[in-house]
């Protein structure tokens, strides 16, 4: 397999796959039901086949997939670090802590406070070191962050 395309932690990559799993024995499952007469019988094939196509798309993301290991020490922002910033001239005041971590899985979340690295506050953060100065736009609002720290998430075993 050449680079992943997409980049996950190792436990989205198991919700991704218990999805795909899940999935398969549903359309399984499905495909062994007999199909009623009459306008039911179209419905229910509608639904097979966005099972079908569902599965077929988790399956594509899960074949553009690669494993992230939290960096032990990082020194700049990275997918499975937390990081610490500051807005600077806005609300809030407060430092704020996020996650960087997987691409979007559909159905699947991270721990609290998670955002994706392809998110606008993913890409703004990602690559950043402590002292760094970041603008950009989020939720079409520009903004100036401060990273103050950046540090490796422990994910539970």
């Amino acid at each position: 397999m050449s680079d992943p395309a997409l980049l996950f932690l190792r436990e989205d990559l198991v919700v991704l796959d218990d999805a795909i799993e899940s999935l398969s024995r549903a359309v399984f499952e499905r495909g062994l039901e007999p199909l009623p007469a009459g306008p039911l019988a179209d419905e229910l094939f509608a639904e097979f086949e966005s099972l079908l196509v569902r599965l077929g798309g988790l399956r594509r993301l899960r074949s553009l997939s690669g494993e992230v290991t939290p960096p032990v020490a990082p020194s700049v922002a990275a997918v499975g670090t937390v990081v610490t910033f500051l807005r600077l001239g806005g609300l809030p005041v407060e430092p704020e802590r996020v996650v960087i971590g997987s691409a979007p899985v559909p159905g699947a979340e991270l721990a609290f406070g998670a955002v994706s690295y392809l998110s606008d506050l993913g890409l703004l953060l990602l690559g950043a070191a402590p002292g760094d100065v970041r603008r950009g736009v989020l939720l079409d609002e520009e903004v100036s962050v401060r990273v103050l720290s950046v540090e490796s998430l422990v994910l539970r075993s």
